[in-house]
Parts: C-alpha cells; sequence; structure tokens
C-alpha cells in the first residue's frame, strides 16, 4: 500500500456566483480501471472570498500511484444550491 498525500493550499481570483464566493475544495482519488473504488475528501467552506487559504492536508491510501486517478476540483457553494418547484 501506498500513502498519497495531497496538500490543498490557496486559489486566487476564483470568479463569484450569485453575487457570493463560498468556497471548497473537493479531492477524489480513483483506484483501478474497471471497478474503480472511489474515495472523496472535501476542506471546509471558506466564506466571502475569492481567495480562500485552505492549507488541508489530506492522505489516500492506494495499491499503485499508475493505476490511480486524482481529481481536484473548486467548488462553491452557492452554485450548489437546487430549487424545487
Amino acid at each position: 500500500m501506498i500513502t498519497f498525500v495531497c496538500r490543498v493550499v490557496e486559489c486566487n481570483d476564483l470568479p463569484v456566483t450569485n453575487g457570493a464566493c463560498n468556497p471548497y475544495a473537493v479531492v477524489t482519488v480513483m483506484t483501478g480501471k474497471v471497478d474503480s473504488r472511489r474515495d472523496v475528501r472535501r476542506t471546509g467552506v471558506r466564506k466571502k472570498t475569492i481567495c480562500p487559504q485552505f492549507d488541508e492536508t489530506f492522505f489516500f491510501d492506494v495499491s499503485s500511484l499508475l493505476s490511480s486517478t486524482f481529481i481536484i476540483k473548486i467548488e462553491n457553494v452557492c452554485s450548489l444550491v437546487h430549487y424545487v418547484i
């Protein structure tokens, strides 16, 4: 087993959505090709900033770095609001 370490430090000049920017980062590690195992970690939300300082570290146990996919996304809390009518 190999431990993959991902440190999310900061972002700069993020776009404002719906008049605010409350970003967080999502780190996903997928291992294997056919029956992928997903391990998802998320930083805390940073309120009202377009230049968030995260400084969070995540540890993932993977069997092989070559057969793993690493995805880091920055998302905004406001853009995830769904309205049901």
